[in-house]
């Protein structure tokens, strides 16, 4: 009786250790190494290593080195307002000729969508 559920835990331990092997292998995307190895160790070394490679220890801002969270998200909110803002003074202005003549809107096009625009 005891013997046989010795085996059942053995049987579940095998099943749950191959369970996380294949999902150590399919976030490490390495094919290398068969599923039935028993390298998990192996795995999540490589697991570790791509997120150590991913994460962003701190930011260079106008004031330095910015290395806690809050400090490193309000410089890039405030980086990213100022690149989409809109400009106070544009100095770029177009030329009379930098449409053709076919490519303007006629007098009667321009009524026809003032109209469409007011009601």
């Amino acid at each position: 009786m005891e013997r046989q559920r010795m085996n059942e835990i053995v049987k579940d331990l095998e099943s749950i250790w191959k369970l996380e092997e294949i999902k150590a292998r399919q976030r490490s995307r390495d094919r290398y190494v068969k599923e039935g190895d028993r390298n998990t160790a192996y795995f999540q070394a490589v697991i570790n290593q791509r997120n150590r490679k991913k994460r962003i220890s701190g930011l260079e801002g106008p004031d330095g080195w910015i290395d806690d969270n809050k400090g490193m998200l309000e410089h890039v909110v405030d980086f990213y307002r100022k690149l989409f803002d809109k400009e106070e003074n544009s100095c770029v202005k177009l030329g009379q000729d930098f449409w053709e003549v076919d490519e303007k809107v006629t007098a009667l096009e321009n009524e026809m969508l003032e109209a469409l625009l007011a009601s």
